[in-house]
């Protein structure tokens, strides 16, 4: 169901980060210590079109000091990108990036929005091939539906059956 979009990645894994976790007890965490630098660590794509995605993200671990600064490369800091993508492969709107602090929660938001409903695919990357977890992800719901793609007409007008029968036309 769209309403579970599914999030392809490798090696992620479910992680208990009750204490960390912005809806705890659960995140998705990637292990992304075998990726390339910018590389994608997870991406997904919508059968329905949106204009917003969003989600918090975070680098679980113990806690340390001091927070980074944007951009930041030491080793307890990693800077999360995520970019939408229409059906074309062609990115919409405009990618957002945050840099976190290891064990400082998974509760910093990031999110990009179109100008229309054209986001058919996302992908969130680390830059610093660290374990980023991702949670609550979330997308709005299309302000008008889609076209359908089939419609019924009946050939001679009204059929009436009772219940449990059938009828042909």
């Amino acid at each position: 169901p769209e309403s579970q979009v599914p999030i392809w990645a490798d090696q992620a894994t479910i992680a208990s980060a009750a204490t960390q976790a912005h809806s705890p007890p659960n995140v998705l965490e990637i292990d992304c210590h075998s990726c390339d630098a910018n590389e994608s660590v997870a991406e997904g794509t919508f059968q329905v079109p949106r204009s917003h995605v969003y989600a918090y993200v975070g680098l679980l671990g113990t806690p340390t000091s001091p927070p980074c600064t944007p951009g930041s490369t030491a080793e307890n800091c990693v800077t999360v990108t995520l970019t939408a993508y229409d059906a074309g492969g062609n990115v919409v709107g405009t990618p957002d990036s945050v840099t976190v602090t290891q064990g400082a929660g998974i509760d910093t938001p990031i999110s990009v929005t179109a100008p229309s409903e054209e986001i058919a695919g996302f992908a969130f990357t680390s830059h610093n091939n660290e374990d980023v977890a991702i949670d609550d992800f979330g997308f709005d719901t299309p302000a008008t539906p889609p076209p359908p793609d089939f419609s019924l007409s009946a050939a001679s007008g009204d059929v009436s059956f009772v219940q449990g029968g059938s009828a042909s036309d």
